[in-house]
């Protein structure tokens, strides 16, 4: 008996120290059939964003177009975001497999052996990118910033690349090789802003070799969320100490009753995170402690 209740005691503890699981309310589903012109519209919508990145990418190394404008350099945000539109092009049998995968090895290997220097016409430095590239020399436009962000964005397609592209043969074998490399070469502590001031230990929006780092880091909410994610799996020291930089600015909003969320108005400030990480049922602290995920 004595035995009995001393395991009972021991559970009981046990049971009080472990935090409350957090049961969210949004579980990503949506009770909503589409109707057939809907789905038109839809694939219409998909179809020409596919065409979009196909079209306005270079015929050698990938790179794709800010806009379809001639004289419109190469973004490599841009650049990023269409890695998963070829993938997505497979899936819709828009485009053969083998075709979109030497597109994407064309420009992993584009990125892997360009210049990255703190020269002023280098691609990149310390890993990072600048945001706008020649169309023709693949080398920096407009004296442009090499760009944490865009380049969040790049390194969030070549990840897709790299977990997409899973078959045993060269191509393949050698995106997932070339991911890996540029992933592992980023130097984040190069962007880590100073232990003091406003943006004390965030993440430097950019850097130029004309002025150096930027005033600014990335505090939140907005699309960095992506770029803190991607730094805390990455090589960045005192991953902590920036995460939590990055939530003191967060803004709790309620425009309607029972409709709280973190407040940033632009819609792409939402999406661009997700478009690439499934945040259904995720939640740091502050988004725990609110009782909501970032879904």
């Amino acid at each position: 008996m004595k035995n009995i209740i001393f395991l009972l005691t021991i559970l009981s503890l046990i049971t009080c120290e472990q935090p409350q699981k957090l049961v969210f309310k949004s579980d990503g589903k949506i009770n909503y059939t589409l109707t057939p012109n809907e789905v038109l519209m839809f694939d219409s919508i998909q179809y020409k964003t596919f065409q979009f990145f196909l079209n306005e990418s270079h015929p050698e190394w990938g790179i794709v177009k800010d806009r379809t404008k001639n004289w419109a350099p190469a973004s490599i945000a841009s650049t990023g975001f269409g890695i998963p539109s070829f993938a997505i092009g497979v899936e819709r049998k828009w485009i053969s497999r083998e075709q979109a995968a030497q597109i994407t090895l064309n420009m992993l290997d584009f990125f892997m052996n360009s210049a990255q220097s703190a020269d002023t016409n280098a691609t990149g430095y310390k890993g990072f990118y600048y945001h706008f590239l020649r169309m023709d020399s693949g080398t920096r436009e407009w004296n442009c910033e090499l760009s944490t962000i865009d380049t969040g964005i790049l390194m969030m397609g070549i990840i897709f690349a790299r977990n997409y592209y899973d078959l045993d043969n060269e191509v393949e074998k050698q995106i997932r090789l070339l991911a890996g490399k540029l992933l592992d070469r980023i130097e984040w502590d190069f962007v880590i802003m100073p232990d003091k001031g406003q943006f004390a230990n965030t993440i430097s929006m950019g850097w130029t070799p004309e002025e150096g780092m930027h005033d600014w880091g990335w505090v939140g909410y907005n699309e960095a969320l992506l770029l803190y994610i991607l730094a805390a799996g990455s090589n960045m020291k005192n991953t902590e100490k920036s995460y939590n930089a990055w939530l003191k600015s967060y803004k709790w909003n309620t425009p309607y009753k029972g409709l709280s969320h973190v407040a940033f108005p632009p819609l792409f400030g939402h999406q661009f995170s997700q478009a690439f990480i499934d945040c259904r049922g995720l939640a740091d602290k502050y988004m725990f402690e609110k009782g909501i995920d970032y879904f």
